[in-house]
């Protein structure tokens, strides 16, 4: 059996759960701001600086894909992939973390219709994102001059 690509449908948070056919009291906004209100957390930071990145560029297109070969696709076409890094972390550090962005070739996603087994770089731009702000006090990720 081959199951065909889900197309994504973009939410706007006010959507409710439900169960049994009966609407319940918490929304999808509800689990975002759960989810997704450690803006410092290495994951979530990535997206983050992803989500910037796409505004920067007016991308208005797509939703994102957790797995793909690249981060970004503009309106014509070019592959762009975001990096991010922090010297403070989430979590109890010793000391600043070291800066370093990877841009190994990987050998990339089956599902990319250009996908040929072989290891490359799969984006035409990189984009470096550091939060460069080092007091955790003031540490602010929506802060886009930090």
């Amino acid at each position: 059996m081959e199951l065909p690509e889900i197309n994504t449908v973009k939410k706007n948070g006010t959507e409710c759960f439900s169960f049994e056919n009966e609407y319940l009291s918490f929304k999808l906004n509800n689990f975002w701001i759960w989810n997704q209100s450690n803006l410092i957390e290495n994951r979530t930071r990535g997206i983050l600086a992803e989500f910037i990145v796409k505004q920067a560029l007016s991308i208005t297109e797509g939703t994102r894909i957790e797995w793909d070969s690249y981060d970004l696709i503009t309106e014509k076409g070019t592959k762009i992939e975001i990096k991010s890094a922090s010297y403070i972390q989430s979590w109890k550090q010793e000391k600043y973390s070291s800066i370093q962005f990877g841009i190994a070739k990987t050998i990339g996603e089956p599902s990319n219709p250009e996908y040929d087994g072989i290891y490359r770089r799969w984006s035409d731009y990189y984009v470096f994102c550091l939060l460069k702000n080092k007091n955790q006090k003031t540490i602010n990720p929506i802060d886009l001059n930090q």
